[in-house]
């Protein structure tokens, strides 16, 4: 799995998005590549990869358009320990 993350609130508790490709379930159709307005995917020679550089929206169209659910995104919650609540 090749993953990508982006803090989407900060604070107390975090909730981070994360982008998750699996190779193993991509079948090289690259309708996610032309789904990406910020050109935020490669083809690589393992296959699709996210590319780090990019200016990533989260518009998650790229999950949308896999038939094969290679690409799809989660949340993950997290909180801050060193943050009190008052």
């Amino acid at each position: 799995y090749i993953s990508h993350t982006a803090t989407v609130f900060s604070g107390i508790m975090n909730s981070v998005l994360k982008i998750v490709i699996d190779n193993s379930r991509c079948d090289g159709c690259m309708l996610c590549l032309a789904a990406c307005g910020q050109g935020g995917l490669l083809l690589t020679t393992t296959g699709i990869a996210h590319d780090e550089k990019c200016d990533c929206h989260e518009c998650r169209k790229c999950e949308y358009i896999c038939a094969r659910g290679a690409i799809f995104w989660s949340y993950e919650v997290t909180t801050d320990s060193t943050t009190a609540i008052k």
